[in-house]
């Protein structure tokens, strides 16, 4: 789903630009970097976790020229180190992609806008209103919060990716509907799979190492 070299108008690219650079800038300065500043294990696993999620990008499907789907990982991500965090790993994950021909540099930003602050604001804002409004326990953080709201995210990313594609006329709507849209499905299924199997994972092995979810708050007492 990463957008190519030279195919978005001058306008679109500084737009899209714009907003990324302004995203991660706030995501950098309002980041609780005191938490892992002296935590080496921490830094550890946010490398690992950048690692995996690079690895998760670079497993494509193509499904016609210049038409294809990969997984994206923003929901673990956020779910593990918070939304300022994820926006920095996808930004790493991004360039590294980038660097290596997946995507283009003057892309970067639309492609950051769809795939990166899109993801990561659909599942934050899922889990402040779960929070706050449904019970707290195990299973509905990681039904929830990791599955369906992975599927979701893929959804609304593949929508706004779709709306700078039409709008910049890179693609027509015909084509688009024709060839991409019908395969939603089978995007959004897995991604709910791997998002949610991971943070199952996670949390029943390695609860340290996700910021969103503590015992005390879902389990004790449940």
């Amino acid at each position: 789903m990463n957008i190519p070299y030279g195919v978005l108008s001058s306008v679109w690219v500084w737009a899209c630009w714009t907003i990324a650079a302004l995203s991660l800038l706030w995501a950098i300065a309002s980041a609780p970097w005191h938490k892992v500043r002296k935590d080496w294990v921490a830094q550890a696993v946010f490398g690992a976790a950048v690692f995996v999620v690079f690895a998760l990008w670079s497993i494509k499907a193509s499904i016609g020229p210049g038409l294809g789907f990969h997984f994206l990982g923003a929901t673990v991500l956020t779910l593990m180190f918070g939304w300022q965090f994820a926006l920095v790993a996808l930004a790493l994950v991004l360039s590294l992609t980038t660097f290596l021909g997946g995507a283009g540099w003057d892309a970067w930003g639309a492609n950051f806008v769809a795939l990166a602050i899109t993801p990561v604001m659909v599942t934050w804002w899922a889990l402040r209103l779960s929070y706050h409004y449904l019970p707290r326990n195990f299973f509905l953080y990681v039904f929830l919060n990791a599955f369906l709201v992975a599927a979701f995210a893929m959804l609304v990313s593949v929508v706004v990716l779709s709306g700078i594609l039409i709008g910049g006329d890179v693609i027509s709507w015909s084509r688009l509907s024709y060839q991409f849209l019908p395969m939603l499905p089978m995007m959004m299924g897995p991604e709910a799979f791997v998002n949610g199997f991971i943070m199952t994972v996670l949390v029943v092995n390695r609860v340290e190492w996700v910021s969103t979810f503590t015992d005390e708050q879902y389990i004790h007492g449940k």
